[in-house]
This record gives structure tokens, sequence and C-alpha cells, in this order.
């Protein structure tokens, strides 16, 4: 597991430690850059019929990456337009399977391996 600084991570809440998704995540994307980290990204998420990314996101919509307001409304876009419309590839599910429908049952199956927690 890769540890970065990010400067949107609030440590007066818990514990500052925040999980990074750059492949779906626009604010975790160019925190990439700015640190000059190099992530290898695995799209699994298709809306249509092309992979869903954040990069994909920036360049389609013409996002101000300099815009801290225009970026946080472009990142909740993409998590809802990938929650609402996009399918899910990942090995084990029906292909073409909703987000909106196998979010949970992926939840509970991580939490059943151990691999996953609530802890709040």
């Amino acid at each position: 597991m890769k540890v970065f600084k990010a400067d949107f991570v609030d440590p007066d809440n818990a514990t500052g430690i925040v999980s990074s998704v750059p492949t779906n995540s626009i604010i975790d994307y160019l925190q990439c850059l700015k640190l000059n980290i190099t992530v290898e990204t695995k799209p699994f998420i298709k809306v249509g019929t092309k992979y869903s990314t954040a990069v994909s996101y920036i360049h389609e919509n013409h996002i101000n990456i300099d815009n801290n307001e225009e970026i946080e409304r472009a990142n909740v876009d993409l998590y809802k337009k990938e929650f609402y419309e996009g399918t899910i590839e990942i090995k084990g599910f029906p292909e073409n399977a909703k987000v909106s429908e196998v979010r949970k049952k992926i939840t509970d199956e991580l939490k059943t391996q151990g691999k996953a927690f609530v802890f709040f």
C-alpha cells in the first residue's frame, strides 16, 4: 500500500487517513499529479461502451483543474454517473452488472473476507 500526503485530508477527523482512487476520483488523480506520483490505473467501470476514468472525464468535460469548486462539482457528477449509469467489470460478477446493484454485494463480500470493515 502506498501512502502519500493530501492537502484535502482533515487530520482532526479521526486518523485523517483516506483511501485514494485516482482512476475514478478527479480529486485523487489531481493530488497524484500535484505530488508527481505515478500510479497504475485499472479502469473497471463502464458508462455506455467506454471505460469511465477521472482523466477522461476531465478532458471530455473541459474541467478547469485550477478551480476547486469546479473540480468538486465534477467529482460528484462523475461518481453519480458511474453509480447510476455504470456497469462494473470485476471477476465473479455478472457481465454488465450495474454498479448501483452490486455495490452492497461487493461491500458485504469484502467484509466477510476480512478485507473491509466499518469504523464509524
